[in-house]
């Protein structure tokens, strides 16, 4: 398909850069190649497309002096989505020109640069970040490991420095059909804690509980009893190799999740309990693991109405957490943020339970990362 001029300009001084820029939004066959052209005839290719980093690179013809860009892109299934700068001459826009490049629908659009933080819901829901509004993190770095000829992929943001007695390691599991990179834009745990190190691990499709029966989405298996557990393999080999790599604090090692990811930080509390220092599950249980969990410090987040993993459900998971954990019956305020209410139940054992609850349903609040990293750092393991 040929596209040339697409789509319609605000009104607006277009010669000040710095007040305004026009951006493109390319729906693209993902793993597909396209080039993008302007008026200038200058080429530019994009490369294809990186499920696991969710990006493409953009390589800038040598003739405009321009320097290779990378572009996030969100994707659904067997589309994604390409939002790019349009580079201006002078005062005159750089109109693209996009060719065979699969594309079912392009619209370019001018905006103020300041308001590029409020794009959301952009291409029918799906959230976009462009490299050249937000930078890409350097920090986030894509692995891969074999294990039983099969290939497992996890993305891990090592901290500039280590300190002697080791850098903390934190582990985020994403919930069911999603992706290390949506885990790493969600919970952000190496924005936060930029000292630790944070392993965001990837899934394989796997039957889900309450969903995918067919299997058909990325996901863990939960059962810390099952001798073929492959994701505890995948664990077990991810950690072995961070530890020749860098300097881990053996006492600061903690694990999160969301929904099935929150179920495998249970898994993992149940089977590999001894590593940690603490837990953050969230909008998760594990009725499997119970009776093999022993005492550990444990933040619970939970949506009030949630209709995936209802809230009763998870309070009876609490409740068992509470008692494990030898916890006092009455809770005391802790650290709350946005629609987020922390609830502190202390333990003279010294491992205790934090409710983090929200009135909403399945969902994993923008808040949550700076919590849960508060709690990490206040659980260190004695």
């Amino acid at each position: 398909m040929n596209f040339s001029g697409t789509g319609t300009f605000s009104s607006g001084n277009h010669s000040a850069l710095h007040d305004f820029d026009e951006f493109v939004v390319v729906f693209v066959e993902v793993g597909g190649e396209v080039e993008v052209g302007g008026n200038s005839g200058d080429l530019f290719r994009v490369g294809p497309f990186d499920p696991l980093l969710h990006e493409v690179v953009v390589f800038a013809p040598f003739e405009s002096g321009g320097a290779n860009r990378r572009f996030f892109v969100a994707q659904s299934d067997l589309v994604g989505v390409l939002v790019m700068q349009v580079p201006m001459l002078g005062n005159k826009i750089h109109r693209p020109i996009f060719r065979d490049c699969g594309t079912s629908y392009v619209h370019s659009f001018c905006v103020q640069r300041r308001a590029i933080m409020n794009l959301k819901a952009m291409a029918a829901g799906l959230l976009i970040f462009c490299a050249g509004v937000f930078p890409a993190s350097a920090e986030l770095n894509p692995r891969e490991w074999t294990i039983d000829r099969e290939k497992r992929q996890a993305i891990v943001s090592i901290p500039a420095s280590t300190p002697t007695n080791g850098c903390p390691l934190v582990f985020v599991f994403h919930g069911h059909g999603g992706s290390a990179a949506q885990a790493a834009r969600s919970f952000r745990i190496h924005e936060v804690w930029p000292e630790a190190m944070v392993v965001y691990m990837q899934g394989l499709p796997t039957p889900g509980q309450l969903t995918d029966p067919e299997g058909k989405k990325n996901g863990w298996n939960s059962k810390p009893d099952d001798p073929e557990n492959r994701d505890l393999t995948f664990f077990d080999t991810v950690f072995r190799s961070l530890q020749a790599e860098c300097k881990i604090d053996p006492n600061r090692i903690y694990s999160t999740g969301h929904s099935n990811g929150g179920g495998f930080t249970y898994c993992l509390w149940a089977a590999r309990g001894e590593l940690f220092a603490a837990m953050a599950p969230s909008g998760a249980l594990s009725k499997d693991g119970v009776p093999m969990m022993k005492p550990k410090p444990v933040l619970h987040l939970a949506g009030e109405t949630d209709p995936l993993v209802k809230y009763e459900w998870q309070d009876w998971m609490i409740q068992i957490d509470r008692k494990l954990n030898g916890c006092e019956k009455t809770g005391v305020p802790w650290a709350s943020s946005g629609d987020l209410t922390g609830t502190l139940y202390p333990s003279k054992s010294g491992t205790p339970v934090v409710t983090l609850l929200h009135p909403g349903g399945h969902t994993f609040p923008k808040e949550a990362p700076e919590l849960i990293v508060r709690f990490f750092k206040e659980n260190v393991r004695k």
